[in-house]
């Protein structure tokens, strides 16, 4: 994958390289990227609803009240 990224961008990808903290670019990226993904609203809700979903999908019942669902 290449990626186009702005001057400031570079340099800041450089400043961490250049702390020690990263050995290479795509370490910063992978590094960044999973925080952002840890910090992302709707990640508990989307690995709560899953198995949900995909229990109906398969035809299963999916009997679990709303107000169970809210306070798991």
């Amino acid at each position: 994958m290449n990626l186009s990224l702005t001057p400031e961008l570079q340099q800041l990808i450089q400043n961490k390289i250049d702390s020690g903290m990263y050995a290479n670019a795509s370490e910063v990226v992978r590094d960044a990227l999973r925080h952002m993904d840890e910090r992302d609203p709707w990640r508990d809700l989307r690995e709560f609803l899953a198995p949900r979903i995909n229990a109906a999908k398969r035809g299963d019942s999916v009997t679990q009240s709303f107000g169970s669902i809210i306070a798991e």
